[in-house]
This record gives C-alpha cells, sequence and structure tokens, in this order.
C-alpha cells in the first residue's frame, strides 16, 4: 500500500523501542507529510504524559528506582490502602491523605474527560481535512 496514509505516534518516553525509530519512519513515509497533524498528535501526546505522569512514576524501570523517584498518585493511594488493611478506623491524619489524595485524582480525570471530549474530537477534525484515519476515543476509561 505505497499510497496509503501514515500516522507515526511515538514516544520520547518509550523504553523498548528507539525513539529515532519512529523518526525514521516518518522521514521514510511517502509526501506530502501533515505538519498540521503532526503538531496536533505532538500537542496531544504531552497532554496525555502529563496526566500518566500525575499517575504514576514514568521513571521507574527497575524495583530499585522506587528510592530514586518519588512516588506518584497511584502509588500514594496503594500505601494509604496498605496502611488501612487491618480495617481499623482511619486516623485523622489519614482521612486527610485521603481527603488530599482523591482532590489531585480529581483533577486527572477532568483533564482527561477534557481531552476525551475536546481534544481528541479536535484531532479527528484535522485528521478528517487531510484523509487520515480518526482515532476512536470512545474505547478509553
Amino acid at each position: 500500500m505505497p499510497n496509503s496514509p501514515v500516522l507515526v505516534i511515538h514516544s520520547r518516553g518509550d523504553s523498548v523501542i528507539p525513539f529515532w525509530h519512529g523518526q525514521k519512519i516518518f522521514a521514510l513515509a511517502n509526501e506530502p507529510k501533515h505538519e498540521p497533524v503532526v503538531a496536533a498528535g505532538a500537542a496531544l501526546l504531552a497532554n496525555i504524559a502529563s496526566i500518566e505522569e500525575e499517575l504514576i512514576q514514568v521513571k521507574m524501570a527497575t524495583s530499585g528506582d522506587a528510592l530514586r523517584y518519588p512516588g506518584r498518585l497511584h502509588e500514594q493511594l496503594a500505601y494509604l490502602a496498605m496502611l488501612l488493611e487491618d480495617n481499623s478506623a482511619p486516623t485523622a491524619a489519614q482521612r486527610e491523605v485521603a481527603t488530599l489524595l482523591h482532590e489531585r485524582l480529581v483533577v486527572q480525570l477532568a483533564r482527561w474527560q477534557a481531552m476525551l471530549q475536546k481534544d481528541i474530537p479536535a484531532l479527528n477534525d484535522l485528521l478528517r481535512v487531510y484523509g487520515v484515519p480518526q482515532l476512536d476515543g470512545a474505547a478509553a476509561p
């Protein structure tokens, strides 16, 4: 399919496939290359990455990295849940921490919903203009 449109999306943070692979595929793709689509896709990926970085520690590659990098929201909630496993009533401090973590989670969920409702449809509109297959945001949670 030499004339089929190609959409290349690759993260600089990919620890399995080097980023230069995606750059090489893009360089080899047929013209015309649609820079507005590339820029919009990069902006969407940056938004997704910033949400992900709030939820999980993306720098951890080994178990020893837990000592090098601070735990993110997921790890903090997991630790709080572990503290409450004995079914005793939570302390005032634990309730306060739970409230703060919940507020941070609500912010990230709102960012995710805004992306699904605004950013993905906007990118799909742009993809449609260039005749590129669209993203299916309905499959996201």
